[in-house]
Protein backbone atom coordinates (compact mmCIF):
# COMPACT_ATOMS: atom_id res chain seq x y z
CA UNK A 1 0.00 0.00 0.00
CA UNK A 2 2.71 2.65 1.16
CA UNK A 3 4.56 1.82 -2.19
CA UNK A 4 1.48 2.39 -4.18
CA UNK A 5 1.17 5.18 -2.44
CA UNK A 6 4.55 6.69 -3.56
CA UNK A 7 4.34 5.89 -6.84
CA UNK A 8 0.90 7.79 -7.02
CA UNK A 9 2.48 10.83 -5.89
CA UNK A 10 5.61 10.93 -7.94
CA UNK A 11 3.23 10.73 -10.81
CA UNK A 12 0.38 13.67 -9.61
CA UNK A 13 3.39 15.70 -9.10
CA UNK A 14 4.95 14.61 -12.66
CA UNK A 15 1.73 15.86 -14.14
CA UNK A 16 1.33 18.85 -12.18
CA UNK A 17 4.89 20.33 -13.33
CA UNK A 18 3.69 19.43 -17.16
CA UNK A 19 0.37 20.67 -16.31
CA UNK A 20 2.06 24.29 -14.72
CA UNK A 21 4.84 24.48 -18.12
CA UNK A 22 2.47 23.50 -21.37
CA UNK A 23 -1.75 23.02 -20.22
CA UNK A 24 -3.08 20.57 -22.35
CA UNK A 25 -6.39 18.62 -22.14
CA UNK A 26 -4.66 15.60 -21.98
CA UNK A 27 -2.93 16.01 -19.14
CA UNK A 28 -5.77 18.04 -17.02
CA UNK A 29 -7.55 14.31 -17.21
CA UNK A 30 -4.26 12.41 -16.24
CA UNK A 31 -4.34 14.52 -13.33
CA UNK A 32 -7.99 13.56 -12.64
CA UNK A 33 -7.37 10.04 -13.29
CA UNK A 34 -4.24 9.95 -10.62
CA UNK A 35 -6.32 12.06 -8.10
CA UNK A 36 -9.49 9.11 -8.02
CA UNK A 37 -6.82 6.63 -8.19
CA UNK A 38 -4.82 8.06 -5.09
CA UNK A 39 -7.88 8.28 -3.18
CA UNK A 40 -9.00 4.61 -4.36
CA UNK A 41 -5.98 3.74 -2.30
CA UNK A 42 -6.51 5.50 0.75
CA UNK A 43 -9.94 4.17 1.01
CA UNK A 44 -8.83 0.63 0.31
CA UNK A 45 -11.42 0.45 -2.92
CA UNK A 46 -10.83 -1.71 -6.07
CA UNK A 47 -9.44 0.47 -9.34
CA UNK A 48 -12.71 -0.32 -11.17
CA UNK A 49 -15.19 1.21 -8.25
CA UNK A 50 -17.51 4.46 -9.40
CA UNK A 51 -15.00 7.73 -8.82
CA UNK A 52 -18.03 9.99 -8.14
CA UNK A 53 -19.91 7.78 -5.85
CA UNK A 54 -16.77 6.93 -3.99
CA UNK A 55 -16.39 10.89 -3.52
CA UNK A 56 -20.27 11.04 -2.10
CA UNK A 57 -20.12 8.38 0.60
CA UNK A 58 -17.19 9.84 1.75
CA UNK A 59 -18.24 13.57 1.64
CA UNK A 60 -14.97 14.87 -0.31
CA UNK A 61 -15.16 17.37 -3.24
CA UNK A 62 -14.12 15.51 -6.33
CA UNK A 63 -11.81 17.02 -8.91
CA UNK A 64 -14.22 18.83 -10.88
CA UNK A 65 -15.50 20.55 -7.66
CA UNK A 66 -12.01 21.14 -6.27
CA UNK A 67 -11.07 22.72 -9.83
CA UNK A 68 -14.68 25.01 -9.70
CA UNK A 69 -13.52 26.74 -6.70
CA UNK A 70 -10.22 27.49 -7.28
CA UNK A 71 -11.30 28.69 -10.59
CA UNK A 72 -13.59 30.98 -8.48
CA UNK A 73 -10.97 31.77 -6.16
CA UNK A 74 -9.06 32.66 -9.05
CA UNK A 75 -11.73 35.24 -10.66
CA UNK A 76 -12.36 36.66 -7.33
CA UNK A 77 -8.73 37.58 -6.99
CA UNK A 78 -8.17 39.15 -10.22
CA UNK A 79 -10.98 41.12 -10.29
CA UNK A 80 -9.79 42.83 -6.90
CA UNK A 81 -6.66 43.16 -9.03
CA UNK A 82 -5.39 46.75 -9.06
CA UNK A 83 -4.07 45.69 -12.69
CA UNK A 84 -6.25 47.68 -14.91
CA UNK A 85 -5.71 45.26 -17.76
CA UNK A 86 -6.29 42.43 -16.28
CA UNK A 87 -9.54 43.91 -14.48
CA UNK A 88 -10.83 44.60 -18.46
CA UNK A 89 -9.86 41.51 -19.86
CA UNK A 90 -11.86 39.74 -16.65
CA UNK A 91 -14.61 41.78 -16.39
CA UNK A 92 -15.71 40.71 -19.74
CA UNK A 93 -18.52 38.33 -19.23
CA UNK A 94 -18.06 37.36 -23.26
CA UNK A 95 -14.36 37.27 -23.25
CA UNK A 96 -12.14 34.98 -23.86
CA UNK A 97 -10.60 34.28 -20.33
CA UNK A 98 -14.31 33.85 -18.71
CA UNK A 99 -15.09 31.87 -21.21
CA UNK A 100 -12.51 29.62 -21.11
CA UNK A 101 -12.23 29.55 -16.60
CA UNK A 102 -15.96 28.10 -17.14
CA UNK A 103 -14.68 25.44 -18.71
CA UNK A 104 -11.22 24.27 -17.34
CA UNK A 105 -8.44 26.07 -15.12
CA UNK A 106 -6.39 28.52 -16.56
CA UNK A 107 -3.83 31.02 -15.52
CA UNK A 108 -4.02 34.63 -16.09
CA UNK A 109 -0.45 33.54 -17.43
CA UNK A 110 -1.28 31.79 -19.94
CA UNK A 111 -4.07 33.74 -20.84
CA UNK A 112 -1.80 37.16 -20.65
CA UNK A 113 1.72 36.00 -21.74
CA UNK A 114 3.25 35.48 -24.96
CA UNK A 115 2.16 32.50 -27.41
CA UNK A 116 4.03 31.54 -30.46
CA UNK A 117 0.73 29.51 -31.19
CA UNK A 118 -2.79 31.29 -33.31
CA UNK A 119 -5.98 31.88 -30.93
CA UNK A 120 -9.49 30.26 -31.70
CA UNK A 121 -11.16 33.17 -30.34
CA UNK A 122 -10.98 37.14 -29.76
CA UNK A 123 -9.39 38.12 -26.53
CA UNK A 124 -12.29 40.35 -25.57
CA UNK A 125 -14.78 39.68 -27.84
CA UNK A 126 -15.90 35.97 -27.56
CA UNK A 127 -19.98 37.01 -28.23
CA UNK A 128 -18.87 38.93 -31.88
CA UNK A 129 -20.11 37.54 -34.76
CA UNK A 130 -18.69 34.70 -37.06
CA UNK A 131 -16.98 37.64 -39.48
CA UNK A 132 -15.93 39.82 -36.31
CA UNK A 133 -14.46 36.49 -34.41
CA UNK A 134 -12.50 35.40 -37.81
CA UNK A 135 -10.80 38.76 -38.37
CA UNK A 136 -9.82 39.16 -34.73
CA UNK A 137 -8.01 35.53 -35.45
CA UNK A 138 -6.54 36.91 -38.57
CA UNK A 139 -5.47 40.27 -36.72
CA UNK A 140 -3.50 38.13 -34.27
CA UNK A 141 -1.79 35.44 -37.24
CA UNK A 142 -0.38 39.35 -38.79
CA UNK A 143 0.70 40.73 -35.47
CA UNK A 144 3.01 37.45 -35.14
CA UNK A 145 3.79 37.70 -38.49
CA UNK A 146 5.18 40.84 -38.04
CA UNK A 147 6.64 40.18 -35.01
CA UNK A 148 8.56 36.74 -36.56
CA UNK A 149 6.58 34.62 -34.68
CA UNK A 150 5.25 33.62 -37.75
CA UNK A 151 6.30 32.86 -41.36
CA UNK A 152 5.19 35.72 -43.69
CA UNK A 153 3.49 34.79 -46.76
CA UNK A 154 5.80 35.91 -50.33
CA UNK A 155 5.68 39.87 -50.82
CA UNK A 156 4.92 40.52 -47.35
CA UNK A 157 6.88 43.02 -45.82
CA UNK A 158 6.72 45.06 -42.67
CA UNK A 159 5.25 48.07 -44.03
CA UNK A 160 2.58 46.23 -45.64
CA UNK A 161 1.80 43.48 -42.76
CA UNK A 162 1.42 46.61 -40.38
CA UNK A 163 -1.11 48.67 -43.61
CA UNK A 164 -2.81 45.67 -43.52
CA UNK A 165 -3.20 45.71 -39.64
CA UNK A 166 -4.41 49.42 -39.28
CA UNK A 167 -6.60 49.47 -42.36
CA UNK A 168 -8.68 46.37 -40.95
CA UNK A 169 -8.39 48.03 -37.49
CA UNK A 170 -9.35 51.84 -38.77
CA UNK A 171 -13.06 52.23 -38.95
CA UNK A 172 -13.78 48.92 -36.06
CA UNK A 173 -13.49 50.73 -32.06
CA UNK A 174 -13.94 46.87 -30.96
CA UNK A 175 -11.34 45.63 -32.99
CA UNK A 176 -8.82 47.97 -32.14
CA UNK A 177 -9.24 47.22 -28.80
CA UNK A 178 -8.51 43.42 -29.98
CA UNK A 179 -5.56 44.62 -31.33
CA UNK A 180 -4.05 46.68 -28.44
CA UNK A 181 -4.81 43.44 -25.85
CA UNK A 182 -3.70 40.91 -28.71
CA UNK A 183 0.19 43.32 -28.64
CA UNK A 184 -0.32 43.44 -24.89
CA UNK A 185 -0.65 39.71 -24.64
CA UNK A 186 2.76 39.41 -27.28
CA UNK A 187 4.93 41.64 -25.55
CA UNK A 188 4.27 40.15 -21.66
CA UNK A 189 7.13 37.51 -20.72
CA UNK A 190 8.14 36.93 -24.47
CA UNK A 191 11.51 34.96 -24.41
CA UNK A 192 12.46 36.30 -27.70
CA UNK A 193 14.75 39.52 -28.03
CA UNK A 194 13.65 40.11 -31.64
CA UNK A 195 9.95 39.26 -31.38
CA UNK A 196 9.64 41.37 -27.91
CA UNK A 197 10.96 44.53 -29.67
CA UNK A 198 9.22 43.86 -33.32
CA UNK A 199 5.94 43.81 -30.67
CA UNK A 200 6.99 46.95 -28.94
CA UNK A 201 7.61 49.03 -31.94
CA UNK A 202 4.48 47.50 -33.69
CA UNK A 203 2.67 49.01 -30.77
CA UNK A 204 4.36 52.47 -31.22
CA UNK A 205 3.28 52.60 -35.20
CA UNK A 206 -0.47 51.97 -34.32
CA UNK A 207 -0.91 54.29 -31.56
CA UNK A 208 0.40 56.97 -34.42
CA UNK A 209 -2.86 56.09 -36.41
CA UNK A 210 -5.68 54.57 -34.66
CA UNK A 211 -6.38 55.11 -30.50
CA UNK A 212 -7.97 52.32 -28.31
CA UNK A 213 -11.45 53.24 -27.04
CA UNK A 214 -11.98 55.72 -24.51
CA UNK A 215 -13.13 52.29 -21.85
CA UNK A 216 -9.60 50.37 -22.84
CA UNK A 217 -7.47 53.55 -22.39
CA UNK A 218 -6.90 53.88 -19.09
CA UNK A 219 -5.63 49.85 -19.25
CA UNK A 220 -3.28 50.82 -22.34
CA UNK A 221 -1.88 53.70 -20.70
CA UNK A 222 -1.21 51.64 -17.54
CA UNK A 223 0.12 48.68 -19.44
CA UNK A 224 2.45 51.16 -21.62
CA UNK A 225 3.26 53.09 -18.16
CA UNK A 226 4.56 50.08 -16.27
CA UNK A 227 7.69 49.28 -18.52
CA UNK A 228 8.59 53.18 -18.34
CA UNK A 229 11.33 54.77 -16.57
CA UNK A 230 12.50 58.59 -16.93
CA UNK A 231 15.17 57.89 -15.99
CA UNK A 232 16.83 56.73 -19.11
CA UNK A 233 17.43 59.10 -22.07
CA UNK A 234 15.43 59.84 -25.05
CA UNK A 235 18.42 59.85 -27.45
CA UNK A 236 19.39 56.37 -29.01
CA UNK A 237 22.23 56.82 -31.42
CA UNK A 238 23.45 53.14 -31.63
CA UNK A 239 19.70 51.23 -30.88
CA UNK A 240 21.32 47.69 -31.19
CA UNK A 241 24.25 48.49 -28.25
CA UNK A 242 21.40 49.50 -25.78
CA UNK A 243 20.42 46.72 -23.18
CA UNK A 244 16.92 45.06 -23.75
CA UNK A 245 14.86 47.14 -20.91
CA UNK A 246 16.39 50.72 -21.80
CA UNK A 247 14.88 49.98 -25.29
CA UNK A 248 11.77 48.53 -24.08
CA UNK A 249 11.59 51.79 -21.70
CA UNK A 250 12.26 53.93 -24.75
CA UNK A 251 9.07 51.97 -26.85
CA UNK A 252 7.12 52.24 -24.23
CA UNK A 253 7.64 56.11 -23.64
CA UNK A 254 6.97 56.98 -27.35
CA UNK A 255 3.94 54.75 -27.22
CA UNK A 256 2.69 56.55 -24.19
CA UNK A 257 3.21 60.09 -25.76
CA UNK A 258 1.41 58.81 -29.11
CA UNK A 259 -1.20 57.52 -26.85
CA UNK A 260 -1.76 60.52 -24.81
CA UNK A 261 -2.16 62.91 -28.42
CA UNK A 262 -3.91 60.08 -30.20
CA UNK A 263 -6.60 59.06 -27.44
CA UNK A 264 -9.48 60.21 -26.06
CA UNK A 265 -8.24 64.05 -25.08
CA UNK A 266 -6.24 64.03 -27.63
CA UNK A 267 -6.07 66.57 -30.65
CA UNK A 268 -4.28 63.57 -33.16
CA UNK A 269 -6.78 62.40 -35.20
CA UNK A 270 -7.15 58.64 -36.25
CA UNK A 271 -6.05 58.00 -40.01
CA UNK A 272 -5.20 55.58 -42.88
CA UNK A 273 -1.73 55.30 -43.37
CA UNK A 274 0.40 54.60 -46.58
CA UNK A 275 3.56 52.59 -46.19
CA UNK A 276 5.35 55.31 -46.31
CA UNK A 277 3.51 57.16 -43.30
CA UNK A 278 4.20 53.60 -41.74
CA UNK A 279 8.14 53.85 -42.14
CA UNK A 280 7.87 57.24 -40.99
CA UNK A 281 6.58 56.29 -37.75
CA UNK A 282 9.01 53.78 -37.16
CA UNK A 283 11.96 56.09 -38.11
CA UNK A 284 10.69 58.35 -35.75
CA UNK A 285 10.76 55.87 -32.95
CA UNK A 286 14.16 56.79 -32.36
CA UNK A 287 14.78 60.01 -34.55
CA UNK A 288 12.15 62.61 -33.83
CA UNK A 289 10.78 64.43 -36.86
CA UNK A 290 10.25 68.21 -36.70
CA UNK A 291 6.87 67.85 -38.04
CA UNK A 292 3.81 66.98 -35.55
CA UNK A 293 4.87 68.19 -32.23
CA UNK A 294 4.68 71.57 -30.35
CA UNK A 295 7.35 74.80 -30.97
CA UNK A 296 8.26 74.01 -27.46
CA UNK A 297 9.30 70.48 -28.86
CA UNK A 298 10.77 71.80 -32.04
CA UNK A 299 13.08 74.23 -30.33
CA UNK A 300 14.18 71.61 -27.94
CA UNK A 301 15.53 69.26 -31.24
CA UNK A 302 17.32 72.19 -32.73
CA UNK A 303 18.72 73.77 -29.38
CA UNK A 304 22.10 71.13 -29.67
CA UNK A 305 22.69 72.30 -33.43
CA UNK A 306 21.48 75.41 -33.03
CA UNK A 307 21.74 77.30 -29.62
CA UNK A 308 21.37 80.64 -30.65
CA UNK A 309 18.45 80.67 -33.07
CA UNK A 310 15.27 81.94 -31.74
CA UNK A 311 12.80 80.36 -34.75
CA UNK A 312 12.46 76.90 -35.71
CA UNK A 313 15.32 76.17 -38.25
CA UNK A 314 12.50 74.54 -40.32
CA UNK A 315 10.35 77.24 -40.81
CA UNK A 316 13.01 79.58 -41.43
CA UNK A 317 14.76 77.04 -43.79
CA UNK A 318 12.26 76.30 -45.86
CA UNK A 319 10.75 80.25 -45.99
CA UNK A 320 14.46 81.07 -47.66
CA UNK A 321 14.03 78.28 -50.08
CA UNK A 322 10.41 79.89 -51.57
CA UNK A 323 12.10 82.57 -51.70
CA UNK A 324 15.36 81.36 -53.59
CA UNK A 325 12.75 79.71 -55.78
CA UNK A 326 11.08 83.54 -56.82
CA UNK A 327 8.04 82.20 -54.48
CA UNK A 328 7.00 86.07 -54.39
CA UNK A 329 5.93 86.24 -58.12
CA UNK A 330 4.75 82.52 -58.32
CA UNK A 331 1.26 82.47 -58.76
CA UNK A 332 -0.34 80.20 -56.49
CA UNK A 333 2.21 80.17 -54.18
CA UNK A 334 0.81 78.59 -50.63
CA UNK A 335 -2.61 77.30 -52.64
CA UNK A 336 -1.01 75.04 -55.92
CA UNK A 337 -0.59 71.74 -54.47
CA UNK A 338 2.70 70.47 -55.53
CA UNK A 339 3.94 67.33 -56.96
CA UNK A 340 3.49 64.49 -53.68
CA UNK A 341 6.70 62.33 -54.01
CA UNK A 342 8.60 66.02 -54.13
CA UNK A 343 6.94 67.42 -51.37
CA UNK A 344 7.85 64.03 -49.47
CA UNK A 345 11.64 63.18 -50.59
CA UNK A 346 11.76 67.16 -49.22
CA UNK A 347 10.48 66.42 -45.72
CA UNK A 348 12.62 63.62 -45.35
CA UNK A 349 15.52 65.34 -46.18
CA UNK A 350 14.11 68.04 -43.31
CA UNK A 351 14.15 65.50 -40.93
CA UNK A 352 17.90 64.32 -41.79
CA UNK A 353 18.68 68.06 -40.92
CA UNK A 354 19.29 68.25 -44.88
CA UNK A 355 18.68 70.75 -47.01
CA UNK A 356 18.57 70.48 -51.00
CA UNK A 357 20.12 72.70 -53.89
CA UNK A 358 17.45 75.48 -54.64
CA UNK A 359 18.37 74.02 -58.51
CA UNK A 360 17.00 70.59 -57.41
CA UNK A 361 13.84 71.58 -57.14
CA UNK A 362 10.81 72.05 -59.63
CA UNK A 363 9.69 75.39 -58.36
CA UNK A 364 8.75 77.20 -55.36
CA UNK A 365 5.72 75.20 -54.49
CA UNK A 366 7.12 72.24 -53.09
CA UNK A 367 9.26 74.41 -49.80
CA UNK A 368 5.92 75.95 -50.00
CA UNK A 369 3.51 72.99 -49.64
CA UNK A 370 6.12 71.57 -46.78
CA UNK A 371 6.07 75.09 -44.72
CA UNK A 372 2.32 74.80 -45.00
CA UNK A 373 2.23 71.42 -43.66
CA UNK A 374 4.69 72.20 -41.23
CA UNK A 375 1.92 74.69 -39.66
CA UNK A 376 -0.57 72.33 -40.40
CA UNK A 377 0.48 69.33 -38.27
CA UNK A 378 1.66 71.62 -35.18
CA UNK A 379 0.48 69.73 -32.41
CA UNK A 380 0.00 73.30 -30.99
CA UNK A 381 -1.27 75.74 -33.01
CA UNK A 382 0.16 78.95 -33.28
CA UNK A 383 -2.96 80.56 -31.68
CA UNK A 384 -3.83 78.16 -29.02
CA UNK A 385 -6.86 77.15 -28.58
CA UNK A 386 -7.61 78.59 -25.13
CA UNK A 387 -6.48 82.27 -27.17
CA UNK A 388 -8.46 81.39 -30.35
CA UNK A 389 -12.00 83.01 -29.26
CA UNK A 390 -10.23 86.49 -27.97
CA UNK A 391 -8.10 86.58 -31.15
CA UNK A 392 -11.29 86.56 -33.44
CA UNK A 393 -12.85 88.72 -31.25
CA UNK A 394 -10.56 91.43 -31.50
CA UNK A 395 -11.16 91.90 -34.77
CA UNK A 396 -9.90 94.96 -36.56
CA UNK A 397 -9.73 96.59 -33.03
CA UNK A 398 -6.19 97.41 -32.72
CA UNK A 399 -5.57 97.32 -29.42
CA UNK A 400 -7.60 94.65 -28.67
CA UNK A 401 -5.48 92.94 -31.17
CA UNK A 402 -2.45 94.35 -29.33
CA UNK A 403 -3.58 92.44 -25.99
CA UNK A 404 -4.18 89.25 -27.54
CA UNK A 405 -1.02 89.33 -29.33
CA UNK A 406 0.49 89.78 -25.83
CA UNK A 407 -1.02 87.05 -24.35
CA UNK A 408 0.55 84.51 -26.80
CA UNK A 409 3.42 82.17 -25.01
CA UNK A 410 6.74 84.06 -26.09
CA UNK A 411 7.59 81.52 -29.06
CA UNK A 412 4.55 82.04 -30.88
CA UNK A 413 4.40 85.87 -30.66
CA UNK A 414 7.78 85.88 -32.74
CA UNK A 415 5.86 83.78 -35.79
Amino acid sequence: MERERRALSVRSNMLIRSLWVDYTQRAYSALRVQYNNAYRALLGLPRHCSASGMFADARIDDFYAIIRKRVASLMQRVRGSANSLLMTVADRTDGLMLKHWTKTQASVRDLLSWTSSSISAPMVGADWDKAHKKAAIDLFRLVQIYMGDRKARPGMTLNSVAQDILHATFSNEKLRDELYVQLCRQTTENPLRDSLLRGWELLAVCLAFVPPSSAFQPALTNYVNRHRDPAFADAFPEVGKWPIHVQVSHYAGVACKRLERIGFGGKRQPRKPTTDDIDQARIQIFRQSMFGNTLSEVMALQKERFPNRQLPWVQVALSQQVLALNGRETEGIFRVSADVDEVNALKAKIDNWELPDASTLTDAHAPASLLKLWYRELYEPLIPDALYGPCVAAGTDFAACTRALHRLPPINRLH
